[in-house]
């Protein structure tokens, strides 16, 4: 069965061809330090798109809306902002070494602990 170039494992194999072609190297092949710094790097990355995220909505719960927030303009770049993280969690898994299958037996593992917690 042919595979969706929308499905999970599409996905992660075409941004682990670009990230080879940027950084050089196949993520698996890293040592330790590799690991260590890229980590840190494209934590660093993610923080600063949530933050370019943040800035297209209204986070500062004491200001009045602005009139051009929501805009469909804003909601287009906050989606790219959104897909930017996206991106480098997806590297970010990439380093680690988590395949899609394996990110999601993550997901539902850390759901049930979640709704433990939580219900």
């Amino acid at each position: 069965m042919k595979k969706s170039k929308y499905d999970l494992e599409s996905v992660f194999s075409k941004q682990l061809d670009f990230f080879s072609k940027i950084v050089l190297k196949d993520p698996k092949k890293f040592t330790k330090r590799e690991k260590e710094i890229y980590l840190k790097e494209y934590l660093f990355a993610t923080i600063v798109e949530c933050v370019e995220a943040l800035q297209e909505i209204n986070w500062k719960f004491w200001k009045q809306i602005e009139s051009n927030k929501y805009s469909k303009e804003s909601m287009r770049k906050l989606e790219y902002e959104i897909v930017d993280i996206f991106i480098f969690f997806i590297d970010l898994c990439l380093v680690l070494n988590i395949t899609p299958k394996k990110l999601i037996k993550l997901f539902y593992n850390k759901y049930k602990v979640n709704a433990r917690r939580y219900t």
